[in-house]
């Protein structure tokens, strides 16, 4: 658990600026792709969960975040698609309880295609996002949504039809 400030830096009213996040209130739930275990609670590097999906289902549903919100902390490595969830939706994080991703190192943690609906203040950090086919990143009917420090790159051969059909979307 903690709050802190997890980058960026607001310029003077009126001005554009990095959006500044505040201190939220955040509950920190740890994953580590290549040491961790879904039968640990996350709650610390040493618990670390396997999977993203873990973490995320440990997030309530379909309700707005009023106590705490939640980090992700991802430590180093690629996630396969089973290790992530098929879609994500319905986290609603607030200004003051967002819900967050973010990579321990920026650019150490890969993640495939990731479909996101009907989430509010989500961030991404230091995430790259990295697929041959779908949509690379694709986020719908979300509010608040920040993506700070975040690699978006489709790969494969367009024209033999393994490439991403857009990767942002």
């Amino acid at each position: 658990s903690g709050g802190g400030n997890t980058g960026g830096t607001a310029g003077p009213a009126g001005t554009t600026g990095d959006y500044e996040i505040g201190t939220p209130t955040l509950t920190d739930l740890w994953v580590n792709p290549a040491g961790g275990s879904d039968s640990n609670t996350g709650a610390s590097s040493g618990q670390a969960l396997h999977s993203l999906t873990a973490a995320w289902n440990q997030i309530p549903i379909g309700t707005s975040l009023s106590t705490t919100g939640y980090r992700i902390r991802i430590l180093p490595g690629s996630f396969p698609e089973n290790q992530i969830p098929n879609y994500w939706e319905a986290r609603y994080g607030t200004f003051a309880c967002p819900v967050i991703l973010q990579a321990e190192t920026a650019g150490s943690v890969t993640l495939p295609n990731v479909n996101v609906f009907d989430c509010r203040y989500l961030y991404f950090i230091g995430i790259r996002f990295t697929s041959g086919g779908g949509d690379v990143l694709h986020i719908d009917s979300c509010h608040h949504v920040l993506l700070r420090q975040v690699t978006i790159a489709g790969t494969g051969d367009i024209w033999g039809g393994s490439s991403p059909q857009e990767a942002f979307k």
